[in-house]
């Protein structure tokens, strides 16, 4: 309890935002620190295809670097850059040990991805040590293994993943027609309430709750569309917010006032708005 306790006041300071050109000795520095195991020598290794002379290329903004601030302090980066066609390629995730489990990979992930649907990309890909076993990491996140090569000091392993705009999941599903609805809905849950996947879909006439996860992926405005607001059942969160996981979904309901009694919603029934019709 004292470990979650502690992540959750991590990711309450939390934010991310673009680097500045400033700032790139300390992502650096950063990197290396993640980075320097298992590979030979403590260095860190540059890909063939990524830019030796990165320092320019961000300067030049051909490669972009996101971070994770705790408070005026630097915790975690990542690098990514546009590529065609239509992919977004990003490299170099790096977050202080300190901080690693405090869900702020997954954070600047789900960032990486809503720019690559704004700028209307495909795909995103990125390569990863076998050794380290980055790869189990990045399949939580939806990313599948494409190859894997064998390279003088590591093994390296290939994982894409597509970016579905709002019209491409819910067509194959038949769900085009509930986006709509189930945002409206969600729009309208008062500020300190949550509402349960089951009536979601009771109001919005969907036959599964399930199918109401499927149509939250899709939202990319989280402010305005609160899909942090729905929850289980029996009080607990589900597994899979995407932006920044459970942690992140607690911290954005804590901020709406609401308190939590280990994993689930203290005072739930309460808590749970019943819709207004």
């Amino acid at each position: 309890m004292l470990f979650m306790f502690n992540n959750y006041k991590i990711m309450s300071k939390v934010s991310v935002r673009r680097a500045k050109l400033n700032e790139y000795s300390r992502i650096k520095f950063i990197t290396k620190l993640a980075y320097k195991i298992p590979y030979k020598k403590d260095t860190l290794v540059t890909k063939p295809h990524e830019s030796k002379d990165e320092e320019c290329q961000f300067k030049k903004k051909k490669v972009h670097i996101l971070v994770a601030t705790a408070g005026n302090k630097i915790v975690g980066a990542i690098r990514y850059k546009l590529s065609k066609p239509n992919n977004l390629y990003f490299f170099k995730l790096a977050v202080l040990k300190t901080y690693r489990n405090a869900g702020i990979g997954s954070l600047l992930i789900s960032e990486l991805e809503k720019i690559a649907k704004k700028k209307g990309v495909q795909k995103m890909s990125l390569d990863c040590a076998k050794e380290k076993k980055l790869d189990r990491y990045y399949i939580k996140f939806g990313f599948k293994i494409e190859k894997v090569e064998d390279k003088n000091r590591h093994r390296l392993v290939h994982m894409s993943k597509k970016v579905y705009s709002f019209a491409d999941i819910p067509k194959c599903a038949g769900l085009t027609n509930y986006i709509t609805p189930v945002f409206g809905f969600l729009k309208k849950i008062p500020t300190g309430r949550v509402v349960s996947y089951g009536l979601v879909a009771k109001r919005c006439g969907l036959s599964n709750p399930r199918l109401v996860g499927r149509i939250l992926k899709q939202n990319t405005e989280p402010k305005k569309i609160p899909c942090y607001r729905v929850v289980r059942e029996d009080g607990r969160l589900a597994d899979g917010y995407k932006f920044g996981g459970l942690i992140g979904q607690t911290k954005r309901l804590r901020a709406d006032g609401i308190e939590f009694d280990g994993a689930k919603i203290k005072n739930f029934k309460e808590m749970l708005w019943k819709g207004s019709r």
